[in-house]
């Protein structure tokens, strides 16, 4: 009886071990939203794009709600280690906090500004094939309560550099109106410059075309327009670009990025 017992115990130990052990789920991808599965109380977007990059437990997430050609942009980078992490700047203090809840990977954000407080909570799930992750979301501000399910399929189809001259001509009018729309006088007429003047070059090894000194790029999956160095030092720190996507005939700015890990080559010499 002893014996039996003891070879009980040994099985579920190793059947707990092995539970314990089984891989958490990963959501990196390209997803878009499927409006007709979803359920949104707040005015639904043209087009919602959300792109995961995720190193369990770095998670790095970029939303874009595409309006009319234009991409509101989320970014946040956060580790799900259920820490705070804690930013403050011009009065205005962001906590966020991301944790595991069995399978089901929880972000938590909360900004304060002018003694007023809002929250967002998003509840992120992948189905068992891998295809659909459901976002249960929810925001709390001052006077309201919005509550939404997000249900987006994975983007199989991956960018190509494969653009006509005619793409590239709607690819600079996306970046100035991201410019124009998300950061009006942000950027000096030398860089709009460039981007207006369209000087077109061959494809090299590896590239795509040219727009001036912009050139397009795969990075990550995602089609990326590139500034390359310039006379700086060092310079590493003028490869800046945008994230791109073709959405419903219409090239829209989802992201815009300085490139870190060429920043770090740089400090570690």
């Amino acid at each position: 009886m002893a014996r039996r017992l003891a070879c009980a115990l040994l099985v579920l130990g190793s059947a707990s071990a092995l539970a314990q052990e089984a891989p958490r789920p990963d959501f990196s991808g390209t997803w878009m939203l499927d409006k007709g599965k979803s359920t949104l109380q707040a005015p639904a977007p043209d087009t919602s794009i959300l792109y995961i990059d995720h190193s369990d437990p770095r998670l790095l997430l970029t939303r874009a709600h595409v309006v009319d050609g234009v991409a509101d942009l989320f970014n946040i980078l956060v580790l799900a280690d259920g820490k705070d992490d804690v930013k403050t700047w011009r009065g205005q203090k962001e906590v966020n906090r991301c944790v595991w809840e069995g399978d089901r990977l929880v972000l938590e954000s909360r900004e304060r500004r002018d003694r007023k407080e809002s929250l967002t909570v998003m509840k992120f799930s992948l189905s068992p094939d891998g295809r659909t992750l459901t976002v249960e979301e929810s925001l709390t501000g001052p006077g309201r309560k919005v509550e939404n399910t997000l249900v987006l399929q994975r983007e199989t189809t991956p960018p190509t550099l494969d653009v006509t001259e005619a793409d590239l001509a709607e690819i600079k009018t996306a970046v100035l109106r991201h410019y124009g729309t998300r950061k009006p006088g942000s950027i000096g007429e030398g860089w709009e410059g460039d981007l207006r003047r369209g000087a077109l070059f061959p494809a090299e090894e590896g590239r795509g075309p040219s727009i001036g000194i912009w050139e397009l790029e795969l990075k990550d999956g995602r089609l990326a327009l590139i500034r390359r160095p310039t006379s700086f030092e060092p310079p590493v720190l003028v490869y800046f670009g945008f994230f791109l996507a073709e959405v419903d005939g219409q090239w829209v700015v989802l992201d815009e990025y300085l490139m870190e890990e060429w920043i770090r080559e740089v400090e570690e010499q």
